[in-house]
């Protein structure tokens, strides 16, 4: 009963902050496409969890934020509200991207820094070489993530700067496992967040 409550009262409370934004991003899309078995779907980050993860981000206006599997924008729209250069939302799903740019709109006047939405494979992305924060919600696995963990290698050894890769995870988690195995970042935060989730945070080994 009090866990049910408990449930309630976080669904009401995301509801409320996406009614303040004037967005609608409190949706899920489960892993459904066959055809892609190694997405994950999309579940948008709580508005609590990313109260937690907002003293690791670290806002530069000279850098930019990439927000891999940027669902209905959710995360890109808390991290326009931060000075950087450029907010950019990658993702898979030209229904999604139509969906957040209209969110994106909506949500204009409490934005600090500009948004680009793009509809594209995250594995053919080009990590920019001015993006300081890569922020991941267990959006995807295998091939997917070793491409673009590789293309953010590539960015970093292009243009060496401060990098940090933000994850979020559930219990169990084939990103983990993946991400956990890359030889060039070291992990140097690790805390809990809501619903058994956890945050990890990489940066390049130096």
């Amino acid at each position: 009963m009090m866990r049910r409550l408990v449930h309630k009262l976080r669904r009401v409370s995301e509801q409320i902050q996406d009614r303040r934004l004037g967005i609608q991003t409190h949706e899920f899309h489960p892993q459904i496409d066959p055809a892609h078995p190694e997405f994950r779907g999309y579940a948008p980050t709580s508005y609590r969890d990313w109260r937690l993860i907002r003293p690791h981000v670290i806002a530069d206006p000279q850098s930019s934020f990439v927000d891999y599997g940027a669902g209905l924008g959710r995360v890109t729209i808390l991290a326009a509200q931060l000075p950087f250069r450029c907010v950019i939302g990658v993702e898979f799903s030209a229904d999604l991207v139509e969906r957040a740019t209209a969110n994106v709109k909506r949500a204009q006047t409490f934005l600090r820094s500009p948004v680009k939405l793009v509809c594209i494979d995250a594995a053919a992305f080009e990590v920019p070489d001015d993006a300081s924060t890569l922020f991941f919600a267990n959006p995807f696995a295998g091939s997917i993530l070793s491409s673009v963990v590789e293309r953010a290698r590539a960015s970093y050894a292009k243009c060496p700067r401060s990098l940090r890769l933000v994850c979020t995870v559930p219990e169990q988690s084939a990103f983990e496992q993946g991400i956990s195995s890359v030889g060039w970042i070291k992990l140097i935060r690790h805390f809990v967040l809501t619903n058994r989730r956890r945050c990890m945070i990489y940066e390049p080994q130096t």
